[in-house]
């Protein structure tokens, strides 16, 4: 650890700014996973970006496999890819910002647009541009291969 403990005789909790992805594994295994949750919505950007991957893995999995109706606390899960992968994105984090375009233009997915799923279109098209605005390469396609399709959404 890189000194993230505060030095004191009684145990307490790391500096949850300075956690790093080196030591989410042992500190949630120490602590519970709360305490990556709390280092996330005070800032600490890797804690964003963990819980932000934790939720989109669970959400694309039962979305490609079928199961999202059988998967327990969806709503939890679509609540959490929704706070801590825009607070990421927010930060800067052009892999969240990508990651919430897909995020919601999978919510979105239609033959048509209608207004429905136009709320989610307009999400996806502002985080692709976020994205592409940071020179992202597959953002910046993805704003030419769905350019009809956000067009739609603006009628």
């Amino acid at each position: 650890m890189f000194n993230i403990f505060k030095k004191n005789s009684i145990e307490q909790e790391p500096d949850l700014l300075k956690i790093t992805f080196n030591d989410i594994k042992e500190i949630s295994a120490k602590y519970g996973p709360q305490i990556i949750i709390k280092a996330a919505k005070q800032g600490n950007l890797d804690c964003q970006i963990t819980m932000s991957q934790l939720n989109l893995g669970i959400y694309f999995s039962a979305s490609q496999n079928g199961t999202a109706d059988n998967t327990p606390h969806l709503d939890s899960v679509i609540s959490n890819i929704e706070i801590f992968t825009e607070l990421a994105a927010n930060q800067g984090d052009v892999g969240s910002q990508f990651n919430l375009a897909k995020y919601y233009l999978n919510r979105g997915m239609s033959d048509t647009v209608n207004e429905t799923n136009k709320p989610y279109i307009k999400k996806c098209e502002y985080w692709y541009k976020r994205a592409a605005d940071n020179n992202y390469a597959n953002a910046i396609k993805a704003l030419n291969d769905l350019d009809g399709w956000f067009r739609m959404a603006d009628e």
